[in-house]
């Protein structure tokens, strides 16, 4: 009981007075496209899955880990035995660490409790492997780095001679096979050698040796599994006549770069039950099966199929696949799941094939029976989503519009788009449904060979008939200026978009936000970037275009050099966190009773916060966070802040380049002010019985009237959302918790009523 009551006062400081530091908790609302409504609008899209099972909540059914590669984002899907579906838990993600590049979820030690591979190039500097293993921390999972006790990194080694080690390779744009290739009972390695052109087996001598799985022990057996040879150029592999020596080397003519990237996957293709290999290359969009007709000690692949699977619809996505073995329906045959391994260009739509195992003669049989697999159940626009919240057709309801990169397909085209939701809802409670996913023809601007995408819609007044105008930022860096005819409170009506804007141009992926920044009156344009900006000087000053307007009201006015006063490119002397000079820049601005404060969105998925901007636009804005929020949404992240369900809070909506977005709730007020521990009220619930165990009812004395009731788990989890009109008494069944502490907590615009209680 003693940890509850801890962990209890956490979960408090988290909602009062510290929770403008801490995770922000995301909005469950609901969204509609063709009248039906997703299961999981808002993940924020599927790029490059990387698809791992394994019990997340120990409840002895297995869920999903998703791994998106693209962002390294972690997305844990728990399945549910009652309803027989899997429901998104994003908030059980911060469980895990952080990793990068590719994950892999075994059981290496046979505690019951799955663990984690991951690579170490990006992390610690090798290119090789880092083990987190997995603990039981009160019902709850949670991740610790496995000392492995030899040289310098916490990374796997094997022995070279001479009492010398080095890492077991894995380069991390590949996606290596942890399994027991072996068969005697501990989980061994297999990896493409650094050329490219062999597999190695790195076997576990754990077993051998009398050693506990913790050890985590391996020597190079075998320099050539599976006796064949992959071409250095090409995906073209040629097996082996004989179990007893390799097949010839590829020649490469002079002067020809080998080509690196290849994906591995142990299993049993065929039930014999030999490891089989599925392989994918950096220069194919099918998949190669290889078929061992050897043995669990001396692997010989004697059969290829290299369009595989042969019997069913062969894997045929842009590009360096990655296949991955679950069971997805949990009928205890193991599925085989495929998606593109290649970051960026690589398919963005129907990009997670599932081939359902289907045993004939209970040999396996794998057909494809979904190439949307979770992914049509979400909002995912392709690549780059770039959202703002607007009111478009003047209803007094916040609609939201969505800016994109656009589709890849097999011919490395692009379909970038405007795309519209228009809220369906109510003023405190809203919905969304699409109703353009080509608003006012902007895929016309994507087409041929001069086509251009990144489309990031802002509005403002810039012409001062009152109504909103949009300009449009894209990825050659200038301006679509689109002028709304349509006067004030009205529907928005847009002539034909003009490019570009007064040839302004933040030089690469622009991103407007149209604000009177120095307040004369007029609208000016601050503008986000690819880059980071040199002053006239060369010296690095700041990531933020501002474009003043030197115009009138009803006729505006921009110079494009930004270099001339009173323009600059470097607004509030800020420079974003990134890679190099690429920031990826994304501001807007909210104005709190007078006073502005700037959000941006950047390159490594962190939203900064800054104020002391009126009067100061020439010098150093002050920074109030860096990583507000702690959010976990990916790369490349864009955001809007409205306050979209008048509970006097702010919410922002965030894309990311994984082609979604999610919304969550801010801790500011629409004032500008922190929602603080004056607006919480703790334990003023009646809770009984406490601890329960089949149902709680709870009464509270204030004077309430409608608002949301949550109950929220000791990851921050929300496990049950509720509209409330009237507190006073409420009984609700808790019989399917989780053993645990929880947290009650009531919001009723800026007021929040918290309490807890034990569920037994």
């Amino acid at each position: 009981m003693r940890f509850y009551t801890i962990y209890f006062s956490l979960i408090l400081s988290t909602i009062g007075t510290s929770l403008h530091s801490q995770p922000l908790e995301r909005k469950d609302i609901p969204f509609f496209v063709n009248s039906r409504q997703l299961k999981y609008p808002m993940t924020g899209g599927i790029n490059n899955a990387q698809v791992n099972q394994g019990d997340l909540n120990f409840d002895g059914i297995l869920d999903l880990l998703v791994f998106d590669k693209n962002g390294n984002v972690l997305m844990p899907f728990i399945f549910n035995g009652k309803t027989g579906k899997y429901n998104f838990q994003p908030e059980m993600g911060r469980q895990f660490p952080r990793v990068l590049d590719w994950v892999i979820l075994k059981d290496y030690n046979k505690d019951g409790i799955i663990d984690m591979f991951s690579s170490s190039f990006n992390t610690q500097g090798p290119a090789g492997i880092e083990v987190y293993k997995g603990t039981n921390v009160n019902g709850f999972l949670q991740f610790q780095i496995a000392s492995i006790g030899k040289e310098k990194y916490n990374i796997l080694y094997w022995p070279t001679g001479g009492n010398q080690y080095t890492q077991i390779p894995v380069d991390y744009i590949d996606y290596p096979s942890i399994d027991d290739i072996d068969q005697d009972g501990d989980l061994d390695i297999l990896t493409f050698t650094s050329g490219g052109s062999y597999v190695q087996w790195f076997k576990n001598i754990s077993k051998e040796r009398g050693w506990s799985l913790d050890s985590l022990q391996f020597i190079l057996q075998d320099e050539c599994y599976g006796r064949f040879v992959e071409n250095g150029l090409s995906s073209e592999i040629k097996l082996s006549p004989t179990s007893d020596s390799c097949a010839s080397y590829f020649t490469i003519p002079n002067n020809q770069i080998r080509h690196s990237g290849s994906t591995i996957l142990s299993c049993d293709l065929n039930g014999d039950p030999l490891r089989d290999l599925l392989i994918g290359d950096v220069s194919n969009n099918a998949m190669i099966g290889l078929f061992n007709g050897g043995s669990s000690t001396t692997a010989w692949m004697n059969k290829e199929d290299n369009t595989w699977p042969s019997n069913s619809t062969p894997i045929n996505m842009n590009k360096f696949n990655s296949a991955f073995e679950v069971d997805f329906n949990l009928d205890g045959h193991l599925d085989i799941l495929v998606a593109p391994n290649q970051r960026y260009q690589s398919e963005n739509i129907n990009n997670l094939w599932y081939y359902q195992n289907k045993p004939i003669n209970t040999k396996p049989n794998f057909t494809l029976t979904q190439k949307n697999l979770l992914i049509e159940d979400m909002l995912d626009f392709g690549s780059a989503a770039h959202p703002c919240f607007v009111d478009y057709n003047q209803d007094g309801l916040t609609d939201l519009l969505i800016g994109t990169e656009g589709f890849y397909s097999l011919n490395n085209s692009r379909d970038p788009r405007l795309v519209l939701f228009k809220n369906i809802g109510s003023i405190k409670s809203p919905q969304y449904e699409l109703v353009d996913s080509n608003y006012i023809n902007f895929k016309q601007f994507g087409e041929g060979i001069n086509g251009t995408s990144n489309f990031t819609p802002s509005f403002g007044d810039l012409d001062g008939d009152g109504d909103l105008d949009m300009l449009t930022g894209e990825s050659q860096g200038g301006f679509f200026y689109s002028e709304n005819i349509a006067g004030p409170g009205k529907e928005f009506v847009f002539k034909q978009a003009i490019y570009d804007y007064f040839q302004l141009s933040a030089r690469s992926y622009s991103v407007p936000y149209l604000v009177d920044l120095n307040r004369d009156g007029l609208t000016d344009i601050v503008a986000g970037s690819l880059l980071s900006n040199n002053d006239i000087n060369r010296v690095p000053c700041g990531s933020f275009y501002y474009f003043q307007n030197q115009g009138t009201k009803n006729s505006p006015l921009f110079d494009p050099d930004y270099y001339n006063s009173p323009n600059t490119n470097c607004l509030g002397n800020i420079i974003l966190q990134g890679v190099g000079s690429k920031v990826y820049s994304a501001p807007m601005f909210y104005d709190a009773n007078g006073k502005y404060l700037m959000f941006s969105g950047g390159l490594l998925g962190e939203t900064s916060v800054f104020s002391h901007i009126e009067g100061n636009l020439y010098n150093k804005f002050t920074i109030e966070y860096l990583n507000y929020g702690q959010l976990r949404e990916g790369e490349n992240t864009h955001l809007s802040v409205a306050d979209i369900d008048d509970d006097g809070v702010l919410d922002m909506v965030v894309g990311n380049q994984r082609g979604g977005f999610s919304i969550f709730s801010t801790t500011y007020k629409t004032d500008g002010t922190i929602v603080s521990s004056n607006d919480v009220h703790n334990n003023e619930f009646k809770i009984y019985p406490n601890p329960a165990q089949h149902t709680i009812t709870f009464e509270c004395d204030q004077n309430t009237t409608s608002g949301i009731l949550k109950i929220i788990d000791l990851n921050g989890a929300v496990i049950s959302s509720i509209a409330i009109n009237d507190l006073n008494k409420k009984t609700l069944d808790v019989s399917n918790f989780k053993s645990g502490c929880y947290v009650i907590k009531f919001q009723s615009g800026t007021q929040f009523l918290v309490s807890k209680f034990i569920k037994i």
